[in-house]
């Protein structure tokens, strides 16, 4: 029996962090247009409202990792030209097809980053810009996926 605990207690310390309450993130006009559930060990860094789509929407950070979040309202940037931009950035990678929350988009994986390029279904308004999740450090590839796929725009696409 003491064994059985043993284990159970070992496997529940060895597990990844589990996801805390859901963050709301604003977009350029200031209005919550996004969420996502971040790892209890994410901290969110304060990002004031800009239309420069240079500057991003949201920042996560973690003890190795940062993670910013850029939509761009009223631009027609298809996801495979984000792609191409950060494949000059790394010099090895796996890319492979995403779709999650409505979006469809581009995954590129290396070592030190994990970015993502999403394509909303339809153009309703800044709701229907595209959007880019990007992650560079050091993190577990799997548990930053999931924790990735829980983006979403609060309300749903039509």
């Amino acid at each position: 029996m003491h064994v059985v605990f043993f284990i159970l207690i070992f496997l529940t310390s060895c597990s990844s962090p589990e996801p805390t309450k859901r963050v709301e993130i604003a977009g350029r006009s200031g209005s919550t247009i996004y969420r996502i559930e971040p790892l209890a060990d994410w901290k969110e860094l304060k990002v004031e409202p800009t239309s420069n789509t240079i500057e991003p929407i949201a920042i996560f950070t973690g003890r190795d990792f940062k993670l910013v979040i850029h939509n761009f309202p009223g631009l027609q940037i298809p996801a495979e030209a984000q792609i191409e931009r950060w494949k000059k950035q790394v010099k090895k990678s796996r890319i492979e097809p995403i779709s999650f929350s409505g979006y469809q988009g581009w995954l590129i994986e290396s070592d030190e980053m994990l970015a993502i390029a999403l394509d909303p279904p339809n153009r309703d308004g800044e709701k229907g810009s595209p959007v880019t999740l990007k992650v560079t450090g050091k993190f577990n590839h799997s548990t930053m996926k999931k924790a990735l796929a829980t983006f979403e725009t609060v309300e749903p696409f039509k």
